[in-house]
């Protein structure tokens, strides 16, 4: 790809090497916003159940670790695999997730990011996308909310129908009623 790619000036790979930078920041502070609350969110709330045994309101404020948790995992996976993906954004894309940030919209960064890419593709020709790529993304996306799903329910189950203490006094109570009942019928 990297040798099919179109060569300018230098001076023109200079200036838009600047607007890159530029980008790649937008990007990044726009994915920190969106993306680390996004996760944080949920695990904010487990804890805080975890912690004080009853469901957080709306006031609830997450401990300043787990902000720092989630700050650091966003790195991790940049320093992993998020440069690929940081080569291919734009600004446009920042903008729309720092936007999307600011007014309380959830939004997906990636789809975001893959929309944007697809535009920009298109703004060239039908041959300026590559379909397979795109399908296979749009795959990965439906096959991820199946597996969530699944997940979730079975996460759910494994809950909702373990013995808890209050079952487990249930259950003792009602072995022995079936130990009276059947001692008495083998007297």
């Amino acid at each position: 790809m990297i040798a099919n790619a179109e060569v300018f000036a230098p001076k023109t790979e200079r200036i838009f090497s600047y607007l890159q930078v530029l980008s790649a920041s937008c990007v990044a502070f726009a994915h920190g916003s969106n993306d680390v609350a996004n996760s944080i969110g949920p695990f904010s709330a487990i804890y805080f159940v975890y912690t004080n045994h009853k469901v957080p309101g709306s006031n609830a404020e997450a401990p300043k670790w787990i902000f720092a948790l989630g700050g650091g995992m966003i790195v991790v996976g940049l320093a992993t695999y998020g440069y690929n993906i940081i080569m291919t954004i734009g600004v446009a894309a920042g903008m729309t997730i720092a936007l999307a940030s600011f007014f309380s919209i959830p939004v997906s960064t990636t789809q975001i990011i893959v929309g944007a890419e697809t535009g920009i593709g298109l703004c060239e020709s039908i041959h300026g996308i590559r379909r397979a790529l795109l399908a296979k993304t749009f795959f990965g996306w439906v096959i991820t909310i199946v597996l969530a799903l699944g997940f979730c329910a079975g996460l759910f189950a494994a809950g909702a129908y373990a013995l808890s203490i209050t079952m487990a006094a249930q259950m003792r109570e009602m072995n022995y009623g079936v130990y009276a009942v059947t001692t008495d019928i083998y007297k």
